[in-house]
C-alpha cells in the first residue's frame, strides 16, 4: 500500500506539491490577515481593512512564489526579476479575473443570494487554481536545469517566442473588447443618424474639409465591429510603425506603454471619442507611417523607391491632406523639405518624393477650399474661430492657457521619463564641446531640467498665485523652458550623429504640428494626440541610445503592466457598455412623463457622456430613437436605482 502511494506520488509529484503549496498559501493569506486586523489595524475602518487585504495578498504571493520555484517546479533559473515579475504578474491576472466573473454574475447578472456567491466563489476558486498552475509552469519556472545547456536554451527562446505572442493575442483581444464595449457620444450622435447623410449628400459644403475623416466616421458610427477592427488596428499600427522607425529593441514595448498612461483627457477626447479618433488618433497613424517610410534617411542608407510607388504615394500624400488641418500643413512642409534634401544629397529629383508633395499639396488646396474656412477667416463660423489682429498676443495666450498645459504639462509620467533621461545623456556625455557657450548652455539646460522635474514630483507651486505670478504662467514658463533643455541637451550631448538627426527631426515635427494651432480656437486636449505620440517615440529613441547593452529584460515587467492597465481600461469600458444597456432598456420600456436615465460613471474617460446642451441632447434622440417631444432628465445612477426599486 505505501509503495503504491509512493509510486502515485512520483507520478503527479508536481501537482501534488501544488495542491499542498496552494492550501498553505492560503492560510499563510488568512493568518497574515487576521493578524493584522487583531493587533494593529481595525476591521471596521474601510481603509484599513484594505490594507489588511493588500498585505495578506502580498505575503501569500511572496510565500507562493517560494515554495513553487523550490518544492512544486524545481525551477533553477537566474534571471529572478523576470521570473518574479512573469509570477506576480499572472496572479494579478487571476486576480482580476476572479473579479470580473464576480461583478458580472454578482452584480451584473443579479445572482447575489448567498448560495450562488458561495457556488460562483467556488467556480472561481477552482479556474484560478488551474489558470495559476498553468501559467507557472508553461511562462514562470520553464527552467528545471533538466537539459543539456543548448537544449535549454533552445527551449527557453520558443517558451519566450511563445509568450510574446500570447501576450501580443491578450492585448488585441483587450483592446478589441475595449473598443467594442465604448458607447457612441457626443458628435457620434449626429454623423450616426440621417444628419450625417445629409452632409455627406452636399460634400460636407461649409462645414470642414477633412472629407475622409468625416466619411470614415459615418461609417464607424453604424457599425460598432467595424468601429472596433478599424480602432484597434489603428492602436496597433501607431506601435508597430513607430517601432520599425525606430528599430530597436524595447522600442514597442516603450512607447505601448507610454500610450496606456496618456493622459485621461486626451484619451477621452482622441480615442474612446469615435468622432474624435478619426481626425486625431487616425492622423496620428499616418504621421507614423511617414515616419516608417522615411527611416532610412536617418542612417544615411536611404534607398530610392521604385517608380511604381509614384502613384501610391501621390494617393498618399493626397488623402493624408484631408483629415486634420494641422497635419495638412505639416505633411505639406515635412514633405518638402525632404524633397530637397534629396535634391541636396543626390543632385537630382525623387519622383516617390515629388508625387507625394504633390499630393499633399493638392489635397491641401482641396481641403482649405471648403466654405467652412471661408466662414471662419470672415468671423461669421459660430464654432471656430482665428485671429486677424494682435496675432502676437493671441500666440501667447494660446500657448501659456492651451498648448502648454495639454502638449507638456499633463504628461507627467512622460516628461519625468524624458528628464530622466535627458540627464543621462548629460551626465554621460564624454566629448568635447565646440566652445564656452555650449558648455554652458548644456549645464543650463541640465539644472533646468532637474528643476523641471522636481516642479513636477512634487508640486511645489500649490497656491494660484507665487511672488505675484499667476500660476498658468509659472507653469508656461516652466514648461516651455523644459521643452528648450531637452532640444539643447540632444544637440549639443548627443554624439551618434544619425540618431540626434532623427530626435532633432521629431522634436521639429512636434513644433510642427502645434505651430498652427497658434492661431486657432477653439482648442482641447485632443488636439494633442499626435504630438504625444511623438514625444512617445522621442522618449524611446532617447531610451536606446541612453542604453544600447541593456542587461535587464524590461519587456515583460512592460508587458504585464500594460495587461494591467488594459484590464483597467476593460473594466470602465465594461461599466459604461453597462450602464448604456441600462439606458436602452429604460427607453425601451418607456410609458410617459419624463424619461429619466442614469447618469454614466467614469465620465473623464469619455467626452460628454450625456448631451451638453439642447442641440445634442436632439441629436441623443435621434441616435437612440427617442421622440422629440420626449423630455429626458440624466440622474444620478444611485437615485436612479432608488427609483426603479420603488417601482
Amino acid at each position: 500500500m505505501y509503495s503504491k502511494i509512493k509510486d502515485l506520488y512520483k507520478q503527479y509529484k508536481e501537482i501534488i506539491n501544488y495542491i499542498i503549496v496552494g492550501g498553505c498559501t492560503t492560510v499563510v493569506s488568512l493568518v497574515s490577515k487576521y493578524i493584522l486586523l487583531f493587533t494593529i489595524l481595525d476591521a471596521s475602518n474601510a481603509f484599513q481593512l484594505q490594507i489588511a487585504v493588500i498585505v495578506s495578498w502580498i505575503c501569500a504571493v511572496a510565500f507562493a512564489y517560494i515554495t513553487n520555484r523550490i518544492f512544486v517546479f524545481e525551477s533553477k533559473s537566474k534571471e529572478y526579476l523576470k521570473e518574479i515579475t512573469s509570477f506576480v504578474g499572472g496572479r494579478i491576472l487571476t486576480l482580476l479575473m476572479e473579479m470580473i466573473i464576480m461583478y458580472f454574475f454578482v452584480t451584473f447578472l443579479g445572482f447575489d443570494s448567498d448560495a450562488w456567491v458561495v457556488f460562483f466563489t467556488i467556480i472561481c476558486q477552482v479556474l484560478i487554481m488551474v489558470l495559476n498552475y498553468i501559467i507557472s509552469k508553461f511562462l514562470v519556472f520553464v527552467n528545471k536545469g533538466e537539459d543539456s545547456k543548448d537544449k535549454s536554451e533552445k527551449r527557453k527562446l520558443n517558451v519566450f517566442k511563445d509568450k510574446k505572442t500570447c501576450f501580443f493575442i491578450l492585448i488585441v483581444a483587450m483592446l478589441c473588447a475595449i473598443f467594442y464595449l465604448i458607447p457612441y457620444t457626443h458628435d457620434d450622435w449626429a454623423w450616426g443618424t440621417n444628419m450625417g447623410i445629409e452632409r455627406l449628400e452636399c460634400w460636407f459644403k461649409d462645414y470642414n474639409g477633412r472629407y475622409i475623416s468625416n466619411i470614415l466616421v459615418i461609417i464607424l458610427t453604424r457599425s460598432r465591429l467595424l468601429k472596433m477592427l478599424v480602432t484597434t488596428l489603428a492602436m496597433i499600427g501607431i506601435v508597430k510603425f513607430a517601432s520599425k522607425f525606430l528599430n530597436d529593441k524595447y522600442s514597442s514595448y516603450i512607447i505601448m506603454l507610454l500610450l496606456l498612461l496618456m493622459p485621461t483627457s486626451v484619451i477621452a477626447q482622441a480615442v474612446t471619442w469615435t468622432s474624435g479618433f478619426v481626425n486625431y488618433a487616425f492622423s496620428s497613424l499616418l504621421v507614423v507611417i511617414y515616419f516608417f517610410l522615411h527611416r532610412k534617411v536617418f542612417d544615411n542608407s536611404y534607398e530610392k523607391l521604385s517608380n511604381k510607388f509614384i502613384v501610391p504615394m501621390f494617393l498618399f500624400g493626397f488623402l493624408s491632406c484631408l483629415i486634420i488641418e494641422n497635419v495638412t500643413i505639416y505633411f505639406v512642409l515635412v514633405s518638402l523639405f525632404f524633397n530637397i534634401l534629396y535634391y541636396k544629397k543626390n543632385k537630382k529629383i525623387d519622383g516617390v518624393e515629388l508625387a507625394f508633395l504633390i499630393g499633399s499639396v493638392i489635397g491641401a488646396i482641396w481641403m482649405f477650399s471648403n466654405g467652412g474656412y471661408w466662414n471662419v477667416l470672415a468671423g461669421t463660423d459660430s464654432y471656430r474661430t482665428i485671429e486677424k489682429s494682435n496675432i502676437f498676443v493671441k500666440f501667447i495666450n494660446t500657448y501659456i492657457h492651451t498648448i502648454s498645459k495639454y502638449m507638456i504639462q499633463e504628461n507627467i509620467i512622460l516628461n519625468m521619463v524624458l528628464a530622466y533621461l535627458s540627464l543621462k545623456i548629460y551626465f554621460s556625455f564624454k566629448g568635447k564641446y565646440k566652445n564656452d557657450l555650449c558648455k554652458f548652455i548644456s549645464k543650463l539646460s541640465t539644472f533646468i531640467i532637474f528643476m523641471f522635474m522636481v516642479y513636477n514630483a512634487f508640486d511645489i507651486v500649490s497656491a494660484d498665485t507665487l511672488l505675484g505670478w499667476s500660476r498658468r504662467y509659472l507653469d508656461a514658463l516652466a514648461n516651455g523652458a523644459f521643452g528648450l533643455s531637452v532640444l539643447s541637451i540632444i544637440f549639443f550631448c548627443v554624439t551618434d550623429n544619425k540618431r540626434k538627426f532623427r530626435m532633432l527631426f521629431i522634436i521639429i515635427s512636434i513644433l510642427f504640428i502645434a505651430g498652427p494651432l497658434l492661431m486657432v480656437s477653439p482648442l482641447g486636449p485632443r488636439n494633442f494626440h499626435t504630438t504625444y505620440v511623438l514625444f512617445s517615440i522621442l522618449v524611446a529613441d532617447c531610451f536606446a541610445y541612453v542604453y544600447p547593452k541593456l542587461k535587464l529584460d524590461i519587456e515583460y515587467p512592460i508587458l504585464y503592466a500594460s495587461v494591467v492597465l488594459l484590464s483597467f481600461y476593460l473594466f470602465i469600458s465594461f461599466r459604461l457598455f453597462q450602464n448604456e444597456q441600462t439606458r436602452l432598456k429604460c427607453i425601451k420600456e418607456y410609458d410617459g412623463g419624463v424619461l429619466k436615465l442614469p447618469n454614466a460613471p467614469y465620465g473623464r474617460y469619455m467626452h460628454h457622456l450625456n448631451p451638453a446642451d439642447e442641440v445634442f441632447e436632439i441629436r441623443y434622440k435621434l441616435f437612440y430613437g427617442i421622440d422629440q417631444d420626449v423630455k429626458v432628465e440624466f440622474i444620478p445612477a444611485s437615485e436612479w436605482k432608488e427609483k426603479r426599486t420603488k417601482k
